[in-house]
């Protein structure tokens, strides 16, 4: 069985006004995510943490923790 997992590699913050007037098209600054932590996620399910790295032109996850994960 495969599963997705999405990998959360920038956040940003933002106050509830500008949240509220979201609109599609619009641009947000996220601060620099190469070689910062990342997150592994299946759902709201942590799976691991690492760290984002650029080799060339190809970006890769090194895995640092792995979550013990229910079967």
């Amino acid at each position: 069985m495969r599963i997705a997992i999405d990998v959360v590699i920038a956040n940003c913050t933002m106050t509830l006004e500008e949240l509220n007037h979201l609109q599609t098209s619009q641009i947000k600054q996220v601060n620099d995510f190469v070689q910062s932590e990342v997150l592994l996620k299946s759902g709201n399910e942590l799976i691991a943490t690492g760290t984002l790295i650029k080799i060339d032109d190809q970006f890769y996850v090194s895995i640092e923790q792995v979550n013990n994960v229910g079967n």
